[in-house]
């Protein structure tokens, strides 16, 4: 009897044994589904390994500064002239006091995207090329309140360029999103050329980062290269899919590269370009504006009259970032004509 018991215990151990056995095999798959679906196209919150990391600065150099230059002619009149902005432009040469020519320039950040036989395909944003055709300034209402203007510039030439990436005429606008903030720039390269490489990655689906995802970010700010690391912090702030990260915006860092890296594909992906820093607005008291004077001696008193002039401050620590969303929705809008114009696009397969 006593063997009996024995022989029943035992084998109600392996029993269960047997059905715990079972049981984690029956739940190990459908949680090791679970987390290859929250894995999918998910990004990484910690650093990746080290031979990932190696190749960032290779992608850096994709990543180039872009100058941009606009030339204008500024008509400057006097208050007793009474130019408005309606007046009849004819008669500019005619009634200005002094022309002048007013160069204006910005350096910004570009990614070169591909490269087909002889054209050259880059994004940047649409802010550091947009020069706008015509400026005003003006001088105080006159007694109907309509103000009066004091200069008149009218853009006369603008060139765009990549110093590694020589283009006869410099980078053409090939297509603009304003609100994006976006522009696809190309041109015809020169001859004999040694070109840096364009963008060895893919570009990704920025819809799948959430907060806390780790970023990388090139541009030159001030004139210089720079890669930074970042977190998400903010995602869809301007309903347009634009998220934020806690890193440093500078002037010359608008366009930057912005990548995080794809766990489940275990690659860096292209998630967006730095455009802005958010900024607070102050009122200023500053000297009347005298065309081609921008320094007063410091030991002689100013005299002359003081004008209230708004000036922006950035709020560093902070970049909005255009979604890479943006950048595919333009390139398809535009698809057939950059075929036809012989701009390779390969690089969206």
């Amino acid at each position: 009897m006593t063997h009996v018991i024995k022989a029943n215990h035992r084998g109600s151990i392996i029993g269960l044994f047997i059905s715990l056995i079972l049981l984690i095999g029956c739940q190990q798959h459908p949680i090791n589904q679970a987390l290859v679906q929250q894995n999918f196209h998910q990004f990484a919150f910690g650093l990746p390994a080290e031979q990932h990391l190696a190749k960032l600065p290779g992608i850096g150099h994709s990543v180039k500064k872009i100058g941009c230059y606009a030339e204008y002619t500024t008509w400057v009149f006097t208050r007793n002239s009474g130019i408005r902005t309606g007046s009849d432009f004819t008669i500019l040469s005619s009634q200005a006091v002094r022309v002048i020519r007013t160069p204006e320039s910005v350096i910004g950040t570009a990614t070169i995207l591909s490269y087909s036989t002889n054209k050259v395909l880059a994004v940047t944003c649409a802010h550091v090329v947009d020069f706008p055709d015509t400026v005003y300034t003006y001088h105080e209402a006159d007694i109907t309140g309509e103000p009066l203007i004091y200069t008149a510039s009218i853009k006369k030439s603008q060139i765009n360029y990549v110093k590694e990436v020589p283009v006869a005429g410099g980078l053409k606008i090939l297509a603009i999103d304003k609100q994006a903030d976006l522009v696809l720039l190309g041109g015809t390269l020169s001859q004999g050329l040694v070109k840096p490489p364009a963008l060895p990655i893919r570009i990704g689906d920025s819809r799948e980062i959430t907060e806390g995802n780790r970023a990388w970010v090139f541009g030159f700010p001030i004139g210089y290269m720079m890669m930074t690391e970042a977190l998400v912090n903010g995602l869809n702030v301007d309903r347009r899919g634009s998220f934020m990260l806690d890193a440093v915006f500078n002037p010359g860092f608008s366009g930057g590269l912005t990548l995080t890296f794809n766990v489940s594909r275990q690659q860096f992906e292209v998630s967006g370009f730095g455009r802005s820093a958010p900024s607070s607005t102050q009122l200023i008291l500053t000297p009347a504006g005298i065309p081609g004077i921008d320094k007063y001696a410091p030991m002689e008193p100013y005299t002359d009259k003081v004008f209230v002039q708004q000036r922006s401050e950035l709020a560093y620590g902070l970049t909005f970032v255009t979604p890479s969303e943006a950048l595919l929705k333009l390139i398809n809008e535009n698809k057939d004509k950059l075929i036809n114009e012989g701009y390779d696009l390969n690089f969206l397969e």
